[in-house]
């Protein structure tokens, strides 16, 4: 309620209601994990987006460069001090993580539980090793929403993605030669 006092004593009392009509853009995750895997395998990923303001929001897709800072060198020769090699650091490699939809307009909800918009993420690494890049959803004269995508790719046999009934379904059928 907001209170206003008058000149010749009186008073008066308005009630406030707060309308936000910058807009927003809101994620289901703030960081996409995707499983542990083998390089040769692709997973994807489902990532909802959706407008929680009155307002229009009209979105795109960007990577953000990563930034090393004083703060990473001091951890990094810090753990190299204590076991005597560097730490893994992840690689940022944008080109293998890719967006259904990489921009786009969600409209106003008006008062209702605003719809989400689901976008696939699609994970195809090159070569094995820890991988993170970040990005943003830039919103027309809004505000933007930032987020990671993670994922470590393998050589490893039990990380393969191997689909016994879709692939090879004989290799594990019993035969009266095996017998």
């Amino acid at each position: 309620l907001m209170r206003v006092q008058f000149a010749h004593g009186g008073t008066q009392t308005f009630p406030l209601v707060g309308v936000v009509h910058r807009p927003s853009l809101a994620t289901s995750m703030s960081t996409l994990r995707f499983a542990k895997k083998h390089v040769s395998g692709v997973q994807r990923l489902a990532l909802d987006v959706w407008n929680p303001t009155r307002a229009r929001a009209a979105w795109k897709l960007e990577h953000i460069e990563p930034k090393r800072t004083a703060a990473d060198e001091l951890r990094e020769r810090t753990v190299t001090r204590i076991t005597g090699k560097p730490p893994k650091q992840p690689t940022d490699d944008p080109s293998i993580f890719e967006f259904a939809q990489t921009e786009g307009t969600l409209e106003v909800h008006n008062g209702r539980v605003p719809p989400r918009v689901q976008i696939m993420v699609t994970c195809t690494p090159k070569e094995p090793g820890l991988y993170r890049s970040r990005y943003r959803f830039v919103v027309a004269h809004g505000k933007a929403t930032e987020m990671e995508v993670e994922m470590e790719a393998t050589l490893g046999e039990e990380d393969d993605f191997y689909h016994l009934t879709e692939q090879h379904p004989s290799d594990f059928m019993y035969t009266d030669a095996l017998l």
